[in-house]
C-alpha cells in the first residue's frame, strides 16, 4: 500500500497539467513544501516572551 498517495496523486496531476516529467513535478512540490514548512515554524517552537505567556494564562 502507497503510503504517500494523496502526494502522489498532487504529483501526477502537476506533471499532466504543465507537462513536465514525473520527476520535475515532484522536485517542485517538495521544495515548496520544505520552503513553507521553513517560513512558518509550528506554534510549538516559537519563542514566546514572558508578557505574552503571562497575558494567556496567568502565569510565567
Amino acid at each position: 500500500m502507497t503510503k504517500q498517495k494523496t502526494f502522489k496523486r498532487k504529483v501526477r496531476e502537476r506533471a499532466a497539467k504543465t507537462q513536465e516529467s514525473y520527476s520535475t513535478a515532484r522536485r517542485q512540490l517538495l521544495a515548496r513544501a520544505t520552503q513553507a514548512a521553513v517560513a512558518d515554524p509550528p506554534v510549538a517552537i516559537r519563542p514566546h516572551s514572558d508578557e505574552v505567556l503571562r497575558g494567556r494564562t496567568g502565569r510565567t
